[in-house]
């Protein structure tokens, strides 16, 4: 796994927290629709504009915006498979057969997303209850379906959890993997899917993660053929959405997230298997330009020419608007709260359930309708409604594209392939519960989390005592082991046949670039108390270690001060705006209104508040020694860690008054804000060791409370800090592996006359230097010419070269002060005799400023070049620099000024082999100043 870079994602919330289902076992009764208050409370809450419907038509968009020409091959793809259906128009023979073997990656932090076996074996049993016509919900209805003239289509397709992963380890189709990256499935879906994904012709893919935003997602068959996005194949879903026990927020109070909608994964299995929304790709449920769409023949469907996206190409889900609505089929009540029927919702209110009772939103569009009076199809599993079957009509497709090539589902479950996904009844096992080894963040030394990976025998007994290590071969030998680690395997005491293998030592390279994923373990027959031929497997294969730097992240949210990251007082209608930050998770700051919190008189105003499972607090005030929910804004330079001011306390971030009291930043009870800036403290729980950062976000009221606007982030995860400082701002670089290859040996600047700046490095000194005594002069306005030489005794590489002037100040080098890039080339010459220039911004301020230069060659770990002034890289060059903008006599360097501030009584505690050494007097860090 490799550190990813930061960035902001606005409210990409994926699948309606409030999308119901009648697709449970109901414990309450029929009642009558006389609650009408408690009715319009869930209607209101149901349609609040912070969340927003399943996203897949979103995320679709928004790879087709990211990449044209996947678009068009998708479409094409789309045109194939309809045309193919022209000639398919019933399910084709071969596919009942099939057994899809299915893997979840439950990807966690050690919180209630680490969900166990038995939620996930609970949701396999549901999905093949839906494909199969025997989910009790749509049996219990199907009375009521069949007076409307609905039948329940048998899909006859089986799911099972896969027993043999693809290096041929035995397993029980259940991978855990600890990663922030857990905190939200969207923002990280191509970190968590390239970190972990089985083959996708042998396998479907499920992604378990704390939350999406919403429920879940999938991809189309078609948006993930190309061989390219193979890896985005499956299904990414929320924790609490999959399946309905233990985790499962599937019975809670409504007011307490519960969600009563069971058939989450099988609403996502149909997108994988080309099933559409009933109202098509619109982004926008229930807008009347749904009902808009190319007129088809109705006997041979769509023809290859007229496809539209703003319906599903399927005759028997006759169109519709779509509706957000909770929807059942009676009324009832469950968990003490009134739902609501479609006699209720839509009909006239007679207590009878009847076909005109359903809506009817598209009905001059629905030519190719069973029914002269075409009814919305809210009972369907790709509708927003009741979800409770599938019609013949979603079975032809979902056959045809198994049949088909699209994404390699051809392959996927066929009989000749099972022995590669399914064990053999016959065979013992020998499991692994993960296959990440993790450095221990706390060190960040090479020493790894002891935690380690367990093993399981199916039979018999480990033989050996207590342990058993690879220095001792007797019992198993090790392969591709880094220098500096060495493996044991202990055993339960209580349990014979558990162990749990472990990495002790330390790894000699241990940054993110040596992360290893070729590990094996050859166990010999002496490590086993039975016969060793009748394990599955007697090699454990493809076990990774991921090596962890510590960052410094900083994140600036206004980089065009016409596009400012703000929410705003808009009335009865509010506002909302999230960003997102590693380690922290998704965020948002919104506006309430007393609607929104279900009538329970909440106060109005600006909060923060957050969707993601990672625990956040943030620094609040206490009143007479009671906390309260008003966030206080920090000036520059507060300090915060652990013990912070009485005065203050942290509390934690919850998401809302709908869900409990958030965070206040100014409203109808609390001004004190008002017209101010500055920065909100945070302290983050993270991973399963608990380690605790530090972070900030500088935000802004207006005088008149009528907005509030982010404008920046900060945190760091050396634990060994301890602290933050607002608005103190890291911005570090360095090439990590520490090889010459070709150093930058020569800096050059020249105008239209002359070259004025020569710098030169006569041997290597390592993947940073400071030169900060080297001034180099400047004017605003000024274009100038650039010549940066690679020492020229090795063979010339062609890197990318770049320089960043640090314009405000700010200790951090932002895209929009890049003042120079030179693309893949040996040495970057340009001027007044070629075309590229380095030009200085008009406005740039007088005086002096931070200049980085950066030399980067190919990083085999990103698959390109660097391109992040505040990261490290893998091979090249950082030299820093001071430039002068406009004369500066009189004016100090503030370069060359390092200012050691120290704490008192601080202690820094060295964790190495459990020995603790101290040392007064901690550094603080460099001078810096804010220039907002």
């Amino acid at each position: 796994m490799k550190n990813v870079q930061t960035f902001v994602a606005l409210a990409i919330i994926v699948c309606s927290l409030f999308w119901s289902s009648c697709g449970h076992q109901q414990k309450g009764t029929n009642i009558n629709a006389t609650d009408q208050q408690a009715k319009t409370r869930k209607q209101q809450s149901a349609q609040r504009p912070s969340e927003e419907p399943c996203n897949i038509s979103a995320v679709t968009q928004k790879m087709y915006e990211n990449d044209t020409v996947m678009k068009q091959k998708a479409e094409a793809a789309y045109r194939t498979m309809m045309q193919n259906e022209m000639f398919a128009p019933e399910a084709r023979a071969g596919v009942t057969d099939r057994v899809i073997p299915v893997v979840f990656h439950i990807i966690h932090q050690c919180g209630d997303e680490r969900i166990g076996n038995r939620q996930v074996r609970n949701a396999i049993k549901d999905l093949n209850d839906d494909f199969n016509a025997a989910n009790p919900d749509a049996l219990r209805y199907q009375t009521i379906l069949s007076s409307l003239g609905m039948s329940i289509a048998n899909i006859g397709i089986q799911f099972e959890l896969a027993s043999i992963d693809p290096y041929g380890n035995a397993t029980t189709g259940i991978t855990r993997t600890e990663h922030y990256f857990s905190a939200h499935g969207v923002s990280f879906e191509d970190q968590i899917k390239q970190m972990i994904h089985w083959p996708r012709d042998k396998y479907l893919n499920v992604w378990v993660v704390n939350t999406t935003g919403g429920s879940g997602y999938a991809h189309y068959p078609w948006t993930v053929h190309h061989p390219s996005a193979a890896f985005r194949d499956g299904i990414v879903i929320s924790y609490n959405y999959l399946g309905k026990i233990d985790q499962s927020t599937y019975e809670e109070p409504y007011d307490q997230g519960g969600h009563r909608r069971a058939h989450i994964l099988t609403h996502e299995v149909g997108h994988w298997l080309g099933l559409q929304h009933t109202w098509g790709e619109s982004l926008v449920v229930g807008n009347s330009s749904n009902c808009n769409f190319t007129p088809r023949n109705c006997n041979n469907n769509t023809p290859p020419n007229a496809v539209d996206f703003n319906e599903d190409g399927i005759n028997d889900t006759p169109n519709t608007q779509g509706d957000l609505k909770i929807v059942f089929p009676l009324d009832t009540m469950i968990a003490g709260e009134p739902f609501y029927g479609i006699d209720s919702i839509y009909g006239n209110k007679d207590g009878i359930v009847s076909y005109s009772d359903l809506p009817n939103t598209c009905p001059q569009y629905n030519t190719c309708a069973f029914s002269t009076d075409p009814r919305d199809h809210i009972f369907n599993f790709m509708d927003y409604g009741c979800e409770i079957m599938f019609t013949e009509g979603q079975k032809t497709r979902m056959h045809n594209i198994l049949r088909d090539t699209f994404a390699q589902r051809s392959l996927i479950g066929l009989v000749e392939n099972r022995d590669l996904t399914f064990m053999d009844p016959s065979k013992e096992s020998l499991m692994i519960d993960t296959y990440f080894f993790q450095e221990d963040a706390r060190y960040n030394n090479g020493r790894i989390k002891t935690k380690g990976i367990k093993l399981v025998l199916s039979t018999g007994n480990f033989a050996f005592t207590i342990s058993s290590s690879n220095t001792d071969d007797t019992y198993f030998t090790v392969e591709n082991l880094p220098d500096g680690l060495f493996m044991r395997i202990v055993r339960d005491p209580n349990n014979p046949k558990k162990a749990v293998v472990r990495l002790l030592g330390k790894a000699v390279d241990h940054s993110n670039n040596f992360d290893v994923d070729n590990i094996n373990i050859v166990f010999k027959p002496a490590a086993f108390n039975f016969d060793y031929n009748l394990l599955h497997n007697t090699t454990i294969s493809n076990l990774e270690i991921d090596f962890i730097d510590y960052e410094n992240k900083y994140h600036w949210y206004r980089e065009n001060p016409n596009n400012e990251f703000c929410v705003q007082n808009k009335g009865r209608i509010g506002d909302y705006q999230g960003l997102y930050v590693d380690h922290i998770g998704y965020l948002a700051l919104q506006y309430f209104i007393d609607e929104w919190a279900n009538g329970n008189d909440e106060p109005e105003g600006f909060f923060l508040v957050k969707e993601g499972g990672v625990e956040v607090e943030a620094l609040c005030h206490q009143s007479n020694g009671q906390a309260t929910n008003n966030l206080v804004l920090f000036p520059q330079g507060f300090r915060i860690n652990n013990n912070p001011d009485p005065s203050y306390t942290y509390r934690p971030i919850a998401r809302g008054p709908v869900y409990g009291n958030a965070l206040m930043i100014y409203g109808d009870d609390y001004t004190e804000n008002a017209g101010k800036s500055g920065y909100i403290g945070f302290k983050i729980t993270y991973d399963c060791d608990n380690k605790e950062l530090y972070a900030w976000l500088y935000v802004t009221v207006s005088a008149d409370g009528s907005s509030v606007c982010a404008e920046d982030a900060f945190y760091n995860t050396n634990p060994s800090t301890g602290y933050i400082i607002t608005g103190d701002l890291v911005c570090e670089s360095k090439a990590e592996n520490l090889q010459v290859f070709n150093y930058i040996e020569e800096v050059r600047f020249r105008n239209s006359t002359e070259t004025f700046f020569t710098h030169k490095t006569p041997v290597y000194e390592g993947s940073y230097t400071e030169h900060y005594d080297q001034v180099v002069n400047l004017e605003a306005g000024g274009i100038y010419g650039v010549e940066l030489i690679q020492d020229q005794t090795g063979r010339l590489y062609e890197p990318y070269w770049y320089i960043w002037i640090d314009f405000n100040d700010d200790n951090y080098f932002a895209e929009s002060e890049k003042v120079f890039t030179a693309d893949a080339i040996a040495n970057a010459l340009s001027g007044f005799d070629n075309v590229v220039y380095m030009r200085i911004p008009a406005n740039a301020p007088q005086g002096y400023h931070k200049m980085r230069i950066i030399q980067s060659l190919w990083n085999e770990a990103l698959n390109g070049y660097f391109i992040n002034p505040c990261n490290t890289f893998q091979y090249g060059e950082v030299e820093d620099y001071t430039v002068c903008i406009g004369g500066c006599d009189g004016i100090t360097n503030p370069n060359l000024r390092i200012v050691e501030e120290f704490g008192e009584n601080e202690t820094i505690v060295d964790f190495d082999e459990g020995s603790a050494t101290e040392s007064n007097n901690i550094p603080l860090g460099p001078y810096s100043t804010i220039n907002r």
